[in-house]
């Protein structure tokens, strides 16, 4: 995964990235683990105000928003994690949408899962919270209360999440 930098209303800057060597964020030192990566934030001085290791998470796109930072990708294996949220995939690969608070404490995760895979490629959010997801889907996926086939193996969807992560539409391309 490539280096992913966003910027909030408040002066923030969250940095997501792979570790390479040896780390040191805030107070913590990190050592590179194959697949391991850090998602930081900045205050407006420039100051460390947090960090959080992910293991083995591809991070697609990366938006700060009202204080809150959300990041989209995908997770492939049992143990995926970023933080304390550990991922539980269906089969294959699966998408993921994850916000986290302005303290750095995840506070919403919005998955989509089945038996092909399903890819979290970008994402956007509103000035109500509400988050703009585009992603591929395999052959059968559920989103929430939603179900998307692509009888030819594989298609492309975009769907918005209302800020409690209830799907207020889904359509696929």
């Amino acid at each position: 995964s490539p280096a992913l930098l966003a910027h909030d209303g408040h002066g923030n800057t969250y940095q997501y990235a792979v570790i390479n060597g040896t780390v040191t964020a805030g107070t913590t030192t990190y050592d590179h683990l194959n697949g391991t990566f850090l998602l930081q934030k900045f205050d407006a001085a420039g100051q460390h105000a947090w960090t959080i290791q992910a293991d083995h998470v591809q991070v697609n796109a990366l938006k700060a928003n009202n204080g809150h930072v959300f990041l989209c990708g995908t997770f492939s294996y049992l143990g995926d994690s970023i933080g304390s949220t550990t991922f539980q995939p269906a089969n294959d690969a699966d998408a993921f949408v994850l916000r986290f608070s302005s303290g750095g404490q995840p506070e919403l995760l919005l998955t989509g899962t089945g038996p092909g895979a399903e890819m979290a490629n970008g994402l956007d959010v509103d000035v109500h919270g509400n988050i703009y997801v585009t992603a591929m889907h395999g052959h059968h996926s559920v989103f929430g209360t939603h179900t998307l086939t692509a009888p030819n193996g594989a298609n492309y969807y975009v769907a918005k999440y209302d800020n409690t992560g209830n799907v207020q539409w889904i359509t696929q391309g």
